[in-house]
């Protein structure tokens, strides 16, 4: 396979890709192949839109046992392939918000989101998709508290000051 990586604004060249997956991302309306390169073996995710060539190569390949398409994408907010990040994020109950987080978590299958004293939400762990996964918190206004990393903290916070001085405006 010939492949665009925009994250590195370069043309990767004679990839070997083993299929694991095809993923429709609803939400850009965009395919994504879910394959495992040969080498170095490790699980990628690719754009279908940025493939300049494909071929079969006659290869065979077993999907191993022990990779589940879902479990893989969990921990995915979006379909962003970047490292990920440990954050900490505390919810609140107000306006059912801890229903729908609870309901997240379980279509996710994720873990690392427990019950606190006073009726709060806290979940720590590493998220994919940094941006979608901002996005998703954002929805939740002010039942949402950032407390890590600091970046992600900061940038919630610029938004609602954004929002604020908006509705100031008017």
């Amino acid at each position: 396979m010939t492949y665009y990586a925009r994250s590195d604004d370069a043309l990767w060249t004679d990839i070997d890709v083993y299929p694991l997956g095809l993923v429709y991302f609803a939400e850009t309306g965009v395919w994504y192949l879910v394959g495992r390169r040969f080498l170095p073996g490790e699980n990628l995710v690719f754009h279908l839109g940025r493939v300049q060539k494909a071929c079969r190569t006659g290869k065979t390949f077993t999907c191993p046992e022990d990779f589940s398409l879902r479990d893989y994408l969990a921990p995915r907010w979006g379909m962003d392939m970047s490292s990920p990040v440990r954050v900490k994020v505390r919810f609140y109950d107000e306006a059912g918000v801890l229903e729908k987080v609870r309901a997240e978590f379980a279509r996710r299958g994720l873990a690392g989101l427990r019950a606190e004293p006073g009726g709060t939400l806290l979940f720590e762990g590493e998220v994919y998709g940094y941006l979608y996964f901002t996005r998703w918190l954002l929805g939740f206004g002010s039942s949402v508290e950032v407390l890590a990393p600091e970046k992600l903290r900061r940038r919630m916070i610029e938004v609602a000051r954004y929002w604020c001085a908006c509705g100031r405006e008017r």
